[in-house]
C-alpha cells in the first residue's frame, strides 16, 4: 500500500479518537502575543505519551518521530513536556512550585549507551506554577466559547542511534518559588514513554 495514504490514515484515526487535539502554538512557533490555535501533533495516546503526577505536580510527556530530521543510523525525535499543579500544589507550598533542573534519560535498548542530560532549568527557563493549572506569566486563550489556561509547555529533541528508545527521568522542583522558598526540593517523576518510529515509514 502506498505511504502517504496509510500515513493519512493513521492521521485521521488519530484526530478521531482525540489523540491529537487543538491546542495554543508553542511560543517558539509563534512568539508574537496573543494566541493562535491549530492541530498539535504530540499525541496523547500511549506509548509515545503519558501522564504522571507527584505531589501534586502533573507531567504530561509526549513524543513524534520526524522522519524529514533522521538519516540512516540516526533518528530523530521531538519530545514536549506539559507542567501544571493540580489542586492546591505540594502541601505546603502555597499554591506555587518552580523547576529548578532536569535530568532526562533516552534509553536506546540492549548494546547501546543511554543518553542522559542533566542540567539547569529547561531550554534556559525555570517555570513557576501556580495554582489554576497555569504559570507565572502565561496567559488564558479563548477557544469554542471557552477561557481556557495556559499550563506550562515546552518542547525539545533528541537523536537517537536505534529506531525504538524509551524516556524517562524527573524535574527538580522546590515549593514555593526559587526566591521564596517553602520547604525543600523534591524529584517530580516524568513519565515512561516510547519513542518508536511509526510502522507506516
Amino acid at each position: 500500500r502506498d505511504g502517504v495514504l496509510v500515513w493519512m490514515e493513521a492521521y485521521m484515526k488519530s484526530l478521531a479518537r482525540a489523540n491529537f487535539v487543538v491546542a495554543p502554538f508553542l511560543k517558539e512557533v509563534l512568539p508574537w502575543e496573543g494566541h493562535a490555535v491549530g492541530i498539535n501533533l504530540y499525541p496523547r495516546d500511549a506509548p509515545m505519551s503519558a501522564v504522571c503526577i507527584t505531589r501534586n505536580i502533573r507531567i504530561h510527556a509526549s513524543a513524534i518521530y520526524c522522519p524529514e530530521r533522521s538519516s540512516d543510523g540516526e533518528y530523530f525525535f521531538s519530545y514536549c513536556m506539559r507542567m501544571s499543579l493540580v489542586g492546591e500544589g505540594p502541601e505546603g507550598s502555597g499554591g506555587q512550585a518552580q523547576l529548578l533542573s532536569r535530568h532526562l534519560v533516552f534509553d536506546q535498548g540492549p548494546g547501546s549507551e543511554p543518553i542522559i542530560v542533566d542540567g539547569e532549568a529547561v531550554i534556559g527557563e525555570y517555570p513557576h506554577l501556580i495554582k489554576g493549572g497555569g504559570f507565572e506569566g502565561g496567559v488564558a486563550y479563548e477557544y469554542g466559547g471557552t477561557t481556557h489556561t495556559t499550563e506550562y509547555i515546552y518542547a525539545s529533541c533528541t537523536h537517537l542511534s536505534t529506531a525504538r528508545g524509551n524516556l524517562m527521568g524527573s524535574f527538580k522542583f522546590v515549593p514555593g518559588s526559587i526566591e521564596e522558598s517553602t520547604g525543600i526540593p523534591f524529584d517530580v517523576s516524568i513519565p515512561h514513554i516510547a519513542l518508536v518510529v511509526p510502522e507506516f515509514l
